[in-house]
């Protein structure tokens, strides 16, 4: 994802919230400032054996896939 403005990054994710249930614009505004882009390169790991998970991951573009 281009490096641009919260509010850019976070649209696909608010799309994606609003076909589920409605946001109110206090809601929208804590989205755009609890979610933050982050680029992942061709078969980098997003989580590696013995850690601990401590967020999500929404997927714009590409896809995740579990490493063999």
């Amino acid at each position: 994802m281009k490096q641009g403005s919260t509010e850019d990054s976070s649209e696909p994710l608010l799309s994606y919230f609003k076909q589920l249930f409605p946001l109110n614009s206090e809601e929208q505004e804590l989205v755009k400032a609890k979610f933050y882009p982050r680029l992942y390169r061709k078969r980098q790991l997003v989580l590696q054996e013995g850690d601990v998970c401590t967020g999500f991951n929404f997927a714009v573009r590409g896809c995740l896939s579990d490493a063999q």
